[in-house]
């Protein structure tokens, strides 16, 4: 007996019960697949199918208690996901060779050797850039290691999430040779405790042809895109960074891991862009709606400012600095 997850694209897993593909609407207790064949391995909890209220007609598999199946009416699944298990005259069990999640995949080695390698890209001569954590960004062609296009391992810090997370081949590479890189600076260099101060860092380097690296980093071509992203916990410090079909440069920064909470902080709503960062002067603008909470927030917190804006901003009282929104939604009511 095989089985494989099939599909889970709902947005909240609302139940640990997945839907069984398989039904015994055609005849009571005689279940079928959805393909029609008969149903021949079973794993029925005990006393299932009971067929309760005459209308059981569907199965769904008991991970969050014994993984057993028990039958339930069609309307009563609370699907967030669906399993389905295949089960053959021959059971070949898995093999190292063959992915869990489909058939006709198998893994081919590329290439081997890397110290904690995180992220790649690839140019379209077929040569591969593998970011290795700790800083060093390797150069692959036919399947080897052939040098480094870049040692960054003085300057980043690479304890626990941070790093060098993110690699990106520009879409006109063969022309310009432009590749993005993503890391974690070290501003406490020799200090490899949790919460340290760092930044994290999205640059470009120009790669140039190399006798004995294949690439390497062109010297002084490092370009500086976006810094200043500042963080003291070692946990969800950057991600990684792509372009997407129009050609634009993506990259994803975390929280930083900080646990603190905010503190008697403004809500700024406006529909006209503001024209200061200063605090005085936005809180007293007529053009915008003003709201003061006090306290502390919690790890969610609803704030009902009951005004209508195309522009939202968070500011603690007492600063004129302005708060990067890490997760805001807004309800119409």
């Amino acid at each position: 007996m095989s089985a494989r997850i099939q599909r889970a694209e709902l947005p909240r897993i609302e139940s640990l019960e997945p839907l069984i593909l398989m039904s015994d609407s055609a005849g009571e207790g005689q279940f079928e697949w959805i393909s029609g064949e008969a149903v021949s391995y079973t794993n029925w909890a005990a006393g299932q199918p009971d067929n309760a209220g005459g209308t059981q007609d569907v199965a769904i598999l008991q991970i969050d208690t014994s993984t057993s199946w028990e039958d339930r009416a069609d309307n009563d699944v609370p699907v967030f996901g669906i399993i389905e298990i295949g089960v053959g005259e021959t059971v070949v069990p898995p093999t190292s060779d063959v992915l869990p999640n489909g058939e006709g995949f198998s893994p081919e080695v590329i290439a081997s050797g890397f110290v904690q390698g995180i992220s790649f890209a690839e140019a379209a001569d077929g040569t591969i850039f593998v970011a290795e954590k700790e800083g060093r960004v390797k150069v692959v062609q036919n399947g080897q290691i052939v040098g480094t296009l870049i040692d960054m391992t003085d300057e980043v810090d690479s304890i626990q999430d941070r790093g060098l997370l993110g690699i990106a081949v520009d879409p006109q590479f063969d022309q310009n040779g432009f590749i993005y890189l993503q890391y974690v600076a070290d501003l406490t260099p020799g200090d490899d405790s949790l919460s340290t101060p760092a930044t994290g860092q999205l640059i470009r380097v120009t790669a140039v042809p190399d006798a004995d690296n294949g690439f390497v980093a062109a010297e002084g071509s490092r370009v500086v895109i976006q810094d200043g992203h500042q963080m003291t916990a070692a946990t969800h410090a950057i991600g990684d960074v792509d372009f997407d079909a129009e050609g634009n440069l993506l990259f994803t920064w975390g929280d930083g891991g900080a646990d603190e909470r905010l503190n008697n902080f403004w809500v700024f709503v406006s529909d006209v862009p503001f024209t200061s960062t200063n605090l005085d002067p936005v809180r007293t603008d007529p053009n915008v709606s003003a709201f003061f909470f006090s306290g502390t927030a919690g790890l969610s917190e609803a704030v009902a400012v009951n005004a209508a804006g195309r522009y939202v901003r968070i500011q603690l009282a007492g600063t004129d600095d302005v708060l990067s929104l890490a997760e805001v939604k807004v309800f119409e009511i």
